[in-house]
């Protein structure tokens, strides 16, 4: 959804600008959070920070398609997205380096990115 944020709401909402602005907010939102998630991943590990994750995904995704319509809570809802995205590149390094140690760790976290990559051009088919 972070990558095709756009393409999701062509039919009902017809506003470059506004799309623009939403990926704006979304990234600002997604860099901020950082932060947040960093201490937040010190204060409570991992799986916290994974369930809070997929917490906010049912919450977005639940309520994604009844939103498309009005443009404040696609908004709302695109923020939510890449607050979960920063919570993901804030701990998944850390998680892979504890789970296979810092020279594989460093392999495998490389092949994760790649995936993410192979996902989103799929994922660009199905929303297209």
């Amino acid at each position: 959804m972070n990558g095709n944020y756009k393409t999701y709401v062509k039919k009902d909402i017809n506003d470059d600008k506004f799309l623009t602005l939403v990926g704006v907010l979304g990234s600002a939102v997604n860099g901020v959070s950082r932060f947040f998630w960093s201490l937040f991943f010190l204060k409570t590990g991992y799986k916290t920070v994974v369930l809070s994750i997929v917490g906010i995904s049912i919450i977005v995704f639940s309520s994604l398609r009844f939103t498309v319509q009005t443009k404040g809570a696609y908004l709302f809802l695109i923020m939510l997205v890449n607050l979960g995205v920063g919570g993901i590149q804030v701990s998944t390094p850390s998680l892979v380096q504890y789970m296979f140690g810092q020279r594989m760790g460093e392999n495998c976290y490389g092949i994760f990115w790649c995936t993410v990559s192979v996902a989103n051009f799929i994922q660009f088919f199905f929303v297209s």
